[in-house]
């Protein structure tokens, strides 16, 4: 029954849904209802989504060669989400925290390894998030294109070490979200693997065939 399941919701409908919490959190801080340390808790609730939509962006793959539930046309919109909370994030810690001090963030960067690790995933995202149109498809093509999204493997597992190291303790949620994250990985590899060894078993037929 479920690979008769067919979603019909627009990519439009998940960027509305997907800015709600974003303005939420917006029109919470402007009110002054975020608490004692306004400025932590927008951190975390910002890295916190980011997180999520990255999970649910990753989720893609899998659902659809376990269930056979394709969904793929939402995986811009997740993607490009999970970005601007990610970016969100870092724009409220270099304003708050960091105050546009350049040689401070640099020098965090260096020497704090959660920083560098959050930071690092960021970089990782920002050619994904410039990519992620059809445009930059055609003009790197499709194989480039692939070989370059590869970089969503080491964003990924920055930004859950980073998540799990901000918290100073091993917290349940953050290990949570870091287990799942390689969790998808691992499945999303042997995704590729039966693909690779799927397509070798075509091209041996074939070759045998023609021989």
């Amino acid at each position: 029954m479920l690979n008769k399941v067919k979603v019909n919701v627009t990519p439009r409908v998940v960027y509305a849904i997907g800015i709600l919490p974003l303005a939420y959190l917006l029109f919470i801080a402007l009110f002054g209802s975020l608490g004692v340390d306004p400025v932590k808790k927008l951190e975390h609730e910002l890295g916190g989504l980011a997180i999520k939509f990255f999970i649910a962006t990753l989720l893609i793959s899998p659902i659809r060669a376990l269930f056979s539930i394709n969904l793929t046309k939402y995986r811009r919109a997740l993607g490009l989400l999970t970005f601007l909370y990610a970016l969100c994030h870092f724009v409220v810690w270099i304003l708050f925290d960091v105050q546009l001090l350049w040689g401070e963030l640099i020098k965090d960067v260096i020497k704090r390894p959660f920083i560098s690790f959050g930071f690092l995933s960021l970089v990782g995202l920002l050619p994904l998030a410039i990519t992620s149109n059809f445009i930059s498809i055609k003009k790197l093509g499709i194989v480039n294109w692939k070989r370059l999204h590869v970089l969503i493997y080491p964003a990924g597992f920055f930004a859950g070490a980073h998540y799990v190291m901000v918290k100073k303790v091993w917290e349940g949620e953050a290990l949570i979200y870091l287990t799942v994250i390689l969790g998808l990985f691992a499945i999303r590899f042997v995704i590729w693997r039966k693909g690779v060894s799927s397509q070798i078993k075509k091209t041996n037929k074939v070759s045998k065939i023609n021989l």
